[in-house]
């Protein structure tokens, strides 16, 4: 969820089942006295071709019977710190998906996943564990999600309490699943 229309976050991959990555995590957040989600999410993405956007693609998620539109673009250069803006709707997801072919033409993937969040200090301070189903993919991954980069970095240190060697994942889900179409 992104702060002022802003996302902050590093994702990092671990090895482990998701029920391992998350009984580590629960031990080091414990100190933190996190609110703690746990939930499944069906996330379809479609392409933005349009170079007059900073948008690289438009997400429509179905998570635990909210829907949310989400449109994220790399307008710094990297998935760092990037443009998130997010908006609910109440209407139902195939009304959703109808709109968005209409506007964007067919959707470029699917990605469906069993997450936790930690929920910390606030719901932009958060870290994410989450297994992908669709695609199957194996180890977890780690998502360090806060309002400023400084606050990121410290839970990120947080977490490599246990997983020194985590790698950071090479992109975005959308990058490394959901094949991008070249920008025009």
């Amino acid at each position: 969820m992104g702060h002022r229309n802003r996302e902050i976050e590093l994702k990092l991959m671990v090895p482990g089942t998701f029920e391992e990555v998350c009984s580590t995590l629960q031990l080091l957040l414990s100190d933190h006295q996190p609110i703690v989600r746990l939930g499944t999410s069906v996330d379809t993405y479609w392409h933005i071709n349009n170079p007059d956007v900073d948008a690289d693609f438009l997400r429509v998620r179905e998570r635990d019977g909210i829907r949310q539109i989400t449109v994220k673009g790399k307008d710094r250069g990297d998935n760092i710190n990037r443009i998130e803006v997010d908006i609910d709707s109440t209407s139902e997801t195939h009304r959703i998906h109808r709109l968005v072919r209409c506007a964007l033409g067919k959707p470029a993937g699917v990605i469906s996943k069993t997450y936790k969040v930690w929920e910390l200090e606030s719901e932009y301070d958060t870290v994410c564990a989450y297994q992908l189903s669709t695609p199957v993919t194996s180890g977890v991954f780690i998502e360090v999600e806060a309002r400023s980069e400084d606050r990121m970095r410290e839970l990120e240190r947080l977490v490599r309490v246990a997983y020194t060697e985590a790698a950071p994942a090479p992109g975005s889900l959308y990058e490394m699943f959901v094949t991008p179409a070249p920008r025009k």
